[in-house]
């Protein structure tokens, strides 16, 4: 979902100093998977400009109820809702369930728990810190403005020296990195995390597309030389294209899929889910012609009213209903759930943006204060015991389900400038979540009616 930058500026997604990046509630679901030129009476787009927190709400509680209404028809044994019957579908299909020559990670064997890279500065020291936690895998964000801004974009650069440093301190010790291009040319989604808020002009101009598609290759020629072999899993083609934009969208991002595939070929590719239904991408790339691709989708409960209503017990109930949904992506291609946070609310500093204020404190604009933010985020030194045992059970049931429908979890984010409830550094330091990632102290919560505090 949104790669929500919580820190001002990201060494490696990093826009000019003080912009900022904002996750949304955007789970992957079907608004708006449909054929050019007939969009079907079901499918839902949205042409609006994003940056209006009007459109916003609209846009993700609509994302979220389709993704619900997905889980909820799978669990009952029937098939997920799509856009249309008669849709053009968008899928992948696994070719291999053992490392191949273009996979140096086993997806089908070994369960990949990370987290993604959150700080402007990064530290060897974190690698250190990452490899005694049981983590194997980081995500690293990375901004097309990093390679070029020849379309005048007013971004500050240098980031491509240090991704390329973080990889070496990951090969150092032992540590997975998947690279992922972050930010297009124009804008993918309207999201700040892109680059640019408002406007999805990414797939309207062809220069667009292929000043991403030489991202692409730039970092493929790089990182199939052989001294990243073996520490590199895959190159994520584009963060969260916005499916839920329109037809023309899907269509453009299909293609640029194909493209993109015929670059990547020494290292696995990994693609977003672009807020389709994950059922829908089981077609695309046959496996008698493509391998090594995988389906990336993100996860969060905290981008809408309705969400931010729901108590302890619903919210954790809402990620094991998803198990079913999940297992089905993942018996069609590997799944990776890329983006999610153990934040049960959106009190974050900056979190929606620039001054935008949150939906849970009623500061959002347009919205209804569900509670006070006080002891919600920040520091967390004022978090109360109360607090922290919640976020452990959410974090835990979360990381249950993940790794057992999935081919595993990389957290948002590693560490944050002022958000300990979206931090697992601060999560470590703070108590709720375990040094051990496979730790657990409150079982199967997808079987108990125990309350989520205690």
């Amino acid at each position: 979902m949104l790669c929500s930058h919580l820190t001002a500026v990201l060494a490696f997604s990093s826009v000019a100093a003080g912009h900022l990046i904002t996750p949304i509630n955007l789970q992957p679901h079907a608004i708006g998977l449909a054929r050019r030129d007939t969009p079907p009476p079901t499918a839902i787009f949205f042409s609006q400009d994003f940056s209006s927190p009007t459109n916003q709400e609209s846009i993700l509680q609509t994302i979220s109820n389709n993704v619900l209404s997905a889980a909820a028809a799978i669990a009952q044994g029937k098939a997920a809702p799509l856009v249309s019957a008669a849709q053009d579908a968008v899928g992948l299909v696994k070719k291999a369930t053992t490392p191949t020559s273009i996979s140096n990670w086993d997806f089908a064997g070994k369960k990949i728990r990370g987290v993604n890279l959150g700080g402007w500065l990064v530290l060897e020291v974190r690698w250190t810190f990452c490899e005694t936690l049981g983590l194997n895998h980081v995500r690293i964000p990375i901004g097309f403005w990093a390679f070029d801004v020849s379309g005048g974009e007013p971004y500050v650069q240098g980031q491509y020296a240090y991704l390329l440093q973080a990889i070496g301190w990951c090969l150092t010790h032992g540590v997975k990195v998947i690279v992922d291009v972050h930010g297009a040319p124009g804008s993918q989604n309207g999201f700040d995390n892109s680059g640019r808020r408002g406007q999805i002009l990414w797939h309207t101009s062809q220069t667009n597309v292929n000043r991403t598609l030489a991202v692409i290759q730039t970092l493929s020629a790089e990182l199939s030389k052989p001294q990243y072999v073996g520490v590199v899993t895959a190159i994520q083609l584009l963060n969260e294209p916005a499916g839920f934009h329109s037809p023309d969208i899907v269509s453009v991002y299909k293609k640029f899929a194909y493209d993109g595939y015929g670059i990547v070929r020494t290292i696995a590719l990994s693609l977003h889910d672009a807020f389709q239904p994950l059922q829908s991408w089981k077609d695309f790339m046959p496996p008698s012609n493509f391998q090594a691709v995988s389906l990336d989708t993100h996860v969060y409960l905290v981008f809408s009213q309705e969400n931010l209503k729901l108590s302890e017990e619903e919210r954790i109930q809402q990620i094991c209903g998803m198990k079913g949904y999940l297992e089905e992506s993942n018996g069609n291609l590997w799944t990776i759930v890329g983006e999610w946070s153990p934040a049960p609310t959106d009190c974050a500093a900056k979190v929606n943006g620039q001054g935008a204020g949150s939906r849970y404190d009623g500061t959002y604009p347009g919205s209804s204060a569900i509670g006070s933010c006080e002891g919600m985020s920040g520091s967390g030194v004022d978090f109360s015991q109360e607090y922290k045992t919640f976020l452990r059970k959410f974090w835990e049931v979360q990381t249950t389900v993940f790794e057992a429908s999935t081919c595993g979890y990389i957290m948002w984010a590693w560490k944050t400038e002022s958000a300990a409830d979206w931090s697992w550094q601060a999560g470590v330091q703070g108590g709720w979540i375990p040094q051990d990632p496979t730790e657990r102290l409150y079982g199967d919560q997808c079987n108990t009616t125990a309350t989520t505090t205690s």
